[in-house]
């Protein structure tokens, strides 16, 4: 029987509990964070919302450990919305308005969801500025995988939306691409969809350029017809 919300958080917790990354770093102290939802997003859903790895400064305290994000998430609370990004010039973004919190709230309207429902987190919980940045990738993916499974036995999902690079997920879950890529509107990068294979249940996902990097907005036509093709698995009311 899945868990749930809290209960589910409880279970991670104790579970990230007896892990370290390849420094040893007990997993819970280490700079990251495994959930950008609340604990009320836990639950079933159309989405399951994957990035990479959490950004920014792993030395810089201010950034927050895995411990710590499972303490926020159990409040109402949602990174994408609710907290104050830097913005590379030494100073903060308002609650919410970084380009990449703003295109994920405009990627949930799109979809005709409500941010605050929808179940986010990274394929990997600990921080660095960059993928290839990070030394231990593959060792703490391996950890972070079995939290995976116990979200998605709890959420369900229908669709997996990811951005950034997309070998790195279809390494993670067994997953395939079913046909020609695309386009993404954005230079060279693509637009991807296909599937993953994750606790034995075969879930169709999406893939754009890394949000942070790639605008997504009403006004870039095409990029929305990049974007609406990558997601069009995902059921819409």
């Amino acid at each position: 029987m899945p868990f749930y919300g809290l209960d589910l958080l409880d279970e991670i917790e104790l579970y990230l509990r007896g892990k370290a990354t390849k420094a040893g770093t007990p997993f819970l102290d280490a700079s990251g964070a495994a959930l950008y939802s609340d604990a009320n997003s836990l639950k079933p859903s159309r989405l399951y919302f994957l990035g990479k790895n959490p950004g920014g400064n792993p030395t810089k305290p201010d950034n927050g450990t895995i411990g710590k994000n499972l303490v926020d998430a159990r409040g109402h609370w949602n990174a994408f919305t609710g907290e104050r990004w830097d913005n590379n010039q030494g100073g903060e973004y308002s609650e919410g308005e970084a380009p990449i919190q703003k295109r994920v709230q405009f990627l949930c309207k799109r979809l005709g969801l409500n941010i605050q429902d929808v179940p986010a987190s990274n394929l990997v919980f600990t921080r660095s500025s960059d993928v290839p940045g990070h030394t231990d990738y593959a060792h703490d993916l391996e950890i972070c995988k079995h939290v995976h499974e116990l979200i998605i036995d709890a959420v369900q999902p229908d669709f997996i939306f990811t951005h950034g690079t997309v070998d790195v997920f279809l390494d993670a879950f067994n997953g395939h691409v079913i046909e020609p890529s695309r386009n993404s509107g954005h230079g060279e990068w693509m637009a991807h969809r296909g599937f993953f294979t994750i606790g034995g249940r075969k879930i169709p996902f999406g893939n754009v350029p890394h949000l942070s990097r790639y605008e997504i907005s009403d006004t870039s036509d095409a990029r929305l017809e990049a974007l609406d093709w990558a997601t069009e698995f995902c059921p819409r009311d």
